[in-house]
């Protein structure tokens, strides 16, 4: 018999749509829909398929991303793109700029910078703020600007 599944759909919000897919049954016309409360399989996802093909290997940083909820550091309206391996526009406006770069370049970004957890580490231009709080679990001391 098989398992009951979910099926991720980034849109709108993020949903999920549970159906019973066992063999011989159909798929309902329209499955019921419900607003995810959490995004830890998309983190999961983002952190196996992105961030360990990318060769980072530190554990230390692993395990900050998969802590570290990446949707709470975008604006709403972007946080179906937060686990995304794309530079999420995290400004208002055409003028100004602002990003959340890439999960995998920002993992290999603190991976090159070999922090340890006694050193005081300064991000500047933070942005969001998102890179700041990985850091924040690698080093001592985190002053973002």
């Amino acid at each position: 018999m098989t398992r009951a599944i979910g099926v991720l759909r980034f849109g709108e919000p993020c949903t999920k749509d549970e159906a019973i897919l066992a063999a011989g049954r159909q798929r309902p016309a329209r499955l019921p829909r419900f607003v995810m409360s959490d995004f830890s399989t998309a983190r999961r996802n983002m952190v196996d398929c992105q961030v360990r093909p990318s060769d980072v290997t530190d554990l230390r940083i692993v395990d900050a991303m998969l802590a570290v909820p990446r949707e709470v550091f975008v604006p709403e309206r972007q946080r179906a793109l937060a686990y995304l391996d794309l530079d999420v526009q995290v400004s208002e406006g055409d003028s100004a700029r602002r990003f959340l770069i890439k999960p995998a370049v920002t993992a290999k970004m603190l991976q090159a910078a070999d922090i340890k957890d006694t050193d005081s580490v300064l991000v500047a231009g933070c942005a969001t703020g998102y890179t700041a709080a990985l850091a924040a679990r690698l080093a001592g001391q985190v002053t973002a600007t």
